[in-house]
């Protein structure tokens, strides 16, 4: 369930802000640089909530600066080292679990995460996202929510290429009138 929720949240993160900001990535290095003198805080922890919304999740890693803010880190696999607005819901939603299980606090947060994006050729690149608010947070969980009980429409991704493999795109009504639209 955890696996599906968060691919089903990630066809449908269209916060324009977070795109932007995740289109160019930050110079190889600049996670660890932050990082450094970092300890972990938690590594590969699975936390389930019922309050707020029913959620589970097992982070990467969270490490804690020198300065004491928490840091998420997800590491993902990639042909070019980029992140996603996807990425940067899995590691509000993260933040999220762990501040709502009582393991920390939202103040003890950094505004953001990093994605350690592996590369084909086994480079990495930290590429630091922002993290979404908890009402964000709890907004994509109602929504997939719904459109997995199909009380509510899906809508085409601005990604031709997300919007091709999704999952409601039988269901759609915007990906049919742009197959229509390309038979004509």
């Amino acid at each position: 369930m955890n696996g599906l929720f968060f691919s089903l949240l990630a066809l449908f993160v269209g916060i324009l802000l977070v795109a932007g900001a995740l289109r160019k990535p930050a110079p190889l290095g600049v996670g660890w640089k932050e990082l450094k003198g970092a300890r972990l805080f938690l590594n590969e922890k699975t936390f389930r909530i019922n309050h707020p919304v029913q959620l589970s999740g097992r982070p990467d890693q969270v490490w804690r600066r020198r300065d004491k803010k928490l840091i998420p880190v997800e590491t993902k696999k990639r042909d070019y080292p980029r992140a996603y607005p996807s990425d940067a819901l899995q590691l509000s939603a993260q933040r999220f679990l762990i501040v709502h299980a009582g393991k920390a606090r939202a103040d003890e947060f950094a505004g953001h995460g990093f994605v350690r994006a592996v590369a084909k050729n086994g480079g990495a690149r930290f590429i630091r996202v922002p993290l979404f608010s908890d009402e964000d947070v709890i907004a994509h969980y109602q929504r997939t929510r719904a459109l997995m009980a199909g009380k509510a429409r899906p809508s085409a991704s601005p990604s031709k290429a997300l919007c091709s493999g999704c999952g409601h795109r039988t269901r759609c009504p915007e990906a049919a009138s742009s197959s229509t639209s390309k038979r004509r």
